[in-house]
């Protein structure tokens, strides 16, 4: 009997929804979130996807299984950290208070889902009682030459900062991160008057709908059209990884088919006068940053 034709064999359309989520909670166990592992297969799945978003079921399996594997191995130096406190705690608990550049670089490289942290940025976080980081956040300049052409009027680049990495553990507990962007507003009109709005990227291909920005009175700014995602040797690479690749290196980058999801952009601005006014969302571009123009 002859194999069943590649038009015949079974496939999985990549996307948010139960098909992904159930691969990843196939390969999950009791140290492995299936739910990082299911952002982690959303992220990777459209390099093996043609251009209607379709893989084969057997090679999406072969893929999550692997992803999973990589996901244990940049948890297994960090698992103090993932290892929930004895007692549970409240948001009113939580201790507001800045990171360490080595501490929130270990974090956003083995436990955020980019794995890549933003050097040079602030970072802040909540904190248990016990001094446990619950949630953080990294702030880095805005460099991105189409989000700055894009700023209401009268508003210069060097007075936004951009959201650039968010993470919370899976214990932390309920509205931690629309808390936790509460406390950063408050810090920054006092710590850093100059600063007039903040911006953040949210990827609703990976199934984040931006419900902690609304809940904390951000706004759509504007979405960027054009996303595709860049892989090397298997892998997602940033585009800022990219730009800093060999040009050798930079020809072994292979990029998705797959139609995704405009990447939407919320705004935020931090003075009360400001406030009153309107943002008017727009459609962008990809953006490019700065340094890669000049």
């Amino acid at each position: 009997m002859s194999p069943p034709s590649a038009a015949a064999r079974p496939l999985v359309r990549v996307g948010p929804g139960p098909v992904v989520a159930a691969l990843a909670q196939r390969h999950a166990d009791l140290g492995l979130s299936a739910r990082a592992l299911e952002v982690e297969a959303l992220l990777h799945l459209p390099r093996l996807a043609d251009r209607t978003g379709a893989v084969e079921a057997d090679a999406a399996d072969e893929e999550v299984a692997r992803l999973g594997t990589r996901l244990r191995s940049f948890h297994e130096p960090v698992e103090g950290l993932l290892r929930p406190p004895e007692a549970a705690v409240s948001v009113a608990e939580l201790r507001f208070g800045d990171v360490g550049e080595s501490l929130a670089a270990t974090i956003m490289r083995h436990l955020h889902y980019l794995h890549s942290p933003r050097h040079g940025s602030v970072h802040l976080a909540n904190y248990t009682p016990g001094d446990r980081i619950v949630a953080a956040v990294s702030l880095s300049g805005l460099d991105l030459g189409t989000i700055a052409a894009a700023l209401p009027a009268g508003l210069l680049a060097e007075e936004a900062l951009v959201v650039s990495r968010v993470f919370a553990f899976d214990w932390a507990p309920r509205n931690t991160i629309s808390h936790l962007l509460a406390q950063i507003e408050r810090w920054l009109r006092q710590m850093r008057p100059e600063i007039r709005f903040l911006l953040t990227y949210v990827n609703p291909n990976l199934g984040f709908d931006g419900a902690s920005y609304r809940a904390a009175n951000w706004s759509l700014f504007g979405q960027e059209i054009g996303t595709r995602y860049g892989y090397l040797d298997g892998d997602y690479i940033s585009d800022r990884e990219i730009e800093l690749l060999s040009g050798a290196m930079r020809r072994r980058v292979v990029y998705s088919v797959m139609p995704l999801e405009p990447l939407a952009i919320y705004g935020r601005f931090l003075q009360r006068h400001d406030r009153r006014r309107e943002i008017s969302p727009s459609v962008l571009p990809r953006a490019e940053h700065f340094d890669a123009r000049s």
